[in-house]
């Protein structure tokens, strides 16, 4: 009995919060209607911001094939034309290699994917990454924002807040690149990455303005870093091969003093030992016979480790003779023939010079025909913000104050009455 009593006056209150609802519906269409012109007015008071998003784009197969033939290029190092290890273990020929593994370390690499001529390509996924590498430091949005005023100074109390504020700004610049995979290409074994530019401002004029000075900007400095890259990869293989041009000079010419060295000595001992065969008579070249018998065997052995004068002084004569007179000593000078090699090798290779010549054709050496990557200013997608959200919000908002209001009365008179 009690639970159907309550039941009934839960009804009779909902029915009650009906009629005063309806009683006080003018009130309640009042607020509603304060709240949404109260939004309405704050919204006409902001800026109209809003959300432009652009592509970034890679060049395109054509430009790409503009590098070809760069790419194709078959570079041959110089560890290849004379590697030093190689020929200290076939020749015995010592070469300083020590400098000439460290030249690298000299030079400041900037762009790391890069590290020696060999690897050097230039392709469109190798370019846009660069690019977009450069985008994301935002220092040219930061740039780009000061030279067309997207922020007012006067509106700042000093320079440090002006600063500050377009830090914030150029950090609200969202730049997303994601990979979509297509089934063909899954099978053929590479994906397509796309990347776009997404902010929000007031005045679509002014960052027009902004994507096309950073991406203009933006080039430029992917080609002078390439550019400067290249270069000071060629400096290092033309410097590596300058030291090891320098240290095979070396070589040939202490070569050829040890060769004087070791003949002076050489023709002293012989000096000597003619001078004991013509002592003991011994004109012509003696070899001392052992002779061991029997019956019906003879056999003769050779001593091999008999005295240098047992051959005789004319012969020793003609020897000394012979190293006295010559003039082209190269013939007689080991390992002179292997070093004179390896250095023809390198100053007769012209692939560098070919590395260049053929760099020199491709857009990355031309003054105004080069682009790693384009942002596509002109198709930029414009998004006014929507404020149906807000509005529906207000609506409902300005429906419980004015719910809330009427009941208040209502329970206000009620008490009075009663």
């Amino acid at each position: 009995m009690n639970k159907k009593t309550e039941i009934n006056n839960d009804e009779i209150n909902l029915v009650e919060l009906v009629n005063i609802a309806w009683k006080g519906k003018l009130k309640i269409l009042a607020a509603v209607l304060i709240s949404v012109l109260s939004l309405i007015l704050y919204i006409n008071n902001q800026p109209k911001n809003f959300i432009a998003t652009t592509n970034i784009t890679p060049i395109s197969s054509i430009e790409e094939n503009k590098y070809t033939a760069f790419n194709l290029y078959t570079y041959t190092p110089t560890e290849e034309i004379f590697n030093p290890k190689k020929e200290i273990e076939e020749t015995n020929i010592i070469i300083n290699t020590n400098k000439n593994e460290d030249i690298m370390d000299g030079f400041n690499n900037e762009l790391s994917k890069f590290n020696d001529l060999k690897t050097f390509k230039l392709t469109a996924s190798g370019l846009l990454k660069q690019y977009i590498e450069i985008l994301n430091e935002r220092k040219l949005f930061e740039d780009g924002i000061r030279k067309y005023k997207l922020l007012d100074i006067n509106n700042y109390s000093n320079v440090n807040d002006y600063e500050e504020a377009i830090n914030q700004l150029a950090a609200s610049i969202k730049i997303i690149s994601r990979t979509i995979p297509e089934k063909k290409q899954i099978q053929e074994g590479f994906e397509v990455t796309y990347s776009t530019i997404k902010f929000e401002f007031d005045e679509i004029k002014k960052w027009k303005s902004v994507l096309a000075y950073v991406d203009e900007a933006a080039n430029k400095i992917v080609k002078q870093s390439l550019r400067q890259q290249y270069e000071r990869l060629i400096l290092s293989e033309r410097q590596k091969r300058k030291y090891i041009l320098e240290d095979l000079s070396e070589k040939i010419e202490n070569l050829r003093i040890d060769y004087d060295s070791k003949s002076v000595a050489k023709i002293l001992y012989l000096k000597e030992q003619s001078a004991i065969a013509k002592q003991l008579g011994v004109a012509k070249n003696t070899i001392e016979v052992q002779t061991l018998g029997n019956q019906s065997t003879l056999l003769s052995t050779v001593v091999t480790d008999s005295p240098f004068y047992l051959r005789g002084y004319e012969a020793i004569d003609k020897e000394i003779e012979l190293i006295e007179s010559r003039k082209n000593k190269n013939a007689f000078i080991e390992g002179l023939d292997k070093t004179f090699t390896f250095k023809r090798k390198l100053e007769q290779d012209k692939t560098l010079d070919r590395a260049e010549l053929i760099f020199e054709t491709t857009p990355l050496a031309k003054d105004d025909n080069f682009y790693a990557a384009s942002i596509k200013v002109l198709s930029t997608n414009i998004e006014r913000k929507n404020n149906r959200t807000k509005i529906i919000i207000s609506v409902i908002f300005g429906f419980i104050i004015g719910l809330f209001i009427v009941i208040v009365s209502n329970a206000i008179q009620t008490q009075k009455n009663s």
